[in-house]
């Protein structure tokens, strides 16, 4: 097949949807003709030469969707003479609500989807949609045979306390200054272990109140991430979910992807999660029996503490094979190619 793929090709080591593209792009190029653009140059002149030369077969716009996107594949459409199928991966949809009256008039082939909130919403406007979870690489994201007291050592970690690890941006719009009260509020066994981004610039007031809480940060990129997951004992996402009724009013009022690559690293290296409700993990868990997630309320020390005592009450060790399957790259890019030669025969 030819495909054209459109995403975030930039080289950054830490940034999600940058790795997310990149992984795409790898994997289907392994018996497939890929190209591929960044977002934000495939309406310069050179690239619409490139792709009328190309004569895609499918274009997938590998982020969003916004309304820019929807119309950029619909306008890509017209240009190939609609000789070709479009799809978008709604990783971080946003579209301005007074704006989705257009999006019928702008639909893709398909999306896949990884909140009910925004598959709903497609569906209303008559929009194919299929539930498709962010791959992860099950080789490099796994549990170690190497003892945790190693690890703890190689990088610096408190060896006498259980580590509550989060792996993100230090921005206000992702909730991480509860890691301030709760690391205040747990510090005599417990030790909070922020892996901070070096993409974005972290937000300096931020900052200084994890460290001065006492929360340990870590803000250089670590190759072998995995073995910083399998030093700790617990994976805490606390970003504020919406609510099921709310429509967000900003693109930067929920500051992450649908479908957080952290939290699935952390699950395919088999840590139990303590999160805020996060729509498309229920997706994902309401496919699986096993459900090792803990689930506590926006911002609420106390709500923490019960979810985290359902783990300290019952350590036994939780089956993940069932729920990692579903996120195993080679799976979920099975399924991709599946789809597509759908489309190409539909």
């Amino acid at each position: 097949m030819k495909i054209l793929l459109i995403g975030s090709f930039r080289d950054s080591k830490d940034e999600g949807l940058a790795q997310l593209s990149k992984s795409y792009k790898n994997k289907i190029s392994e018996m497939n003709i890929v190209k591929a653009l960044n977002t934000n140059e495939v309406l310069t002149f050179k690239n619409i030469y490139t792709i009328c030369s190309f004569k895609p077969q499918i274009i997938h716009y590998l982020t969003g969707p916004t309304l820019r996107s929807l119309f950029i594949l619909q306008l890509l459409r017209i240009i190939l003479f609609f000789n070709v199928k479009t799809i978008v991966s709604a990783t971080r949809p946003y579209i301005e609500q007074s704006k989705l009256k257009y999006i019928k008039y702008l639909k893709p082939d398909l999306i896949f989807t990884q909140a009910s909130k925004w598959q709903k919403i497609f569906e209303q406007n008559n929009i194919a949609c299929t539930f498709l979870p962010n791959p992860v690489n099950i080789e490099k994201f796994k549990m170690l045979a190497v003892d945790k007291e190693q690890l703890r050592k190689k990088f610096n970690l408190p060896i006498d306390k259980k580590l509550l690890l989060h792996v993100g941006h230090i921005r206000p719009n992702r909730n991480v200054v509860f890691f301030a009260e709760l690391q205040k509020s747990l510090a005599e066994d417990f030790q909070v272990i922020f892996i901070s981004s070096t993409h974005f610039k972290a937000d300096s007031e931020l900052k200084n109140k994890l460290i001065k809480a006492g929360c340990l940060l870590i803000n250089y990129f670590i190759k072998n991430i995995s073995e910083i997951y399998n030093a700790c004992d617990y994976y805490v996402f606390p970003v504020k979910g919406l609510e099921k009724r709310y429509y967000p009013q900003s693109y930067n009022e929920v500051g992450v992807i649908d479908m957080p690559l952290s939290i699935l690293e952390a699950m395919a290296c088999e840590m139990p999660i303590i999160s805020t409700e996060i729509d498309s993990i229920n997706m994902l868990s309401n496919k699986s029996r096993e459900y090792p997630f803990s689930i506590f309320e926006n911002s609420d020390v106390a709500s923490f503490k019960r979810a985290l005592g359902k783990f300290e009450k019952q350590p036994a060790k939780i089956n993940f094979t069932s729920i990692v399957k579903q996120i195993d790259q080679d799976v979920v890019f099975t399924e991709l190619l599946n789809q597509y030669k759908l489309l190409l025969i539909a």
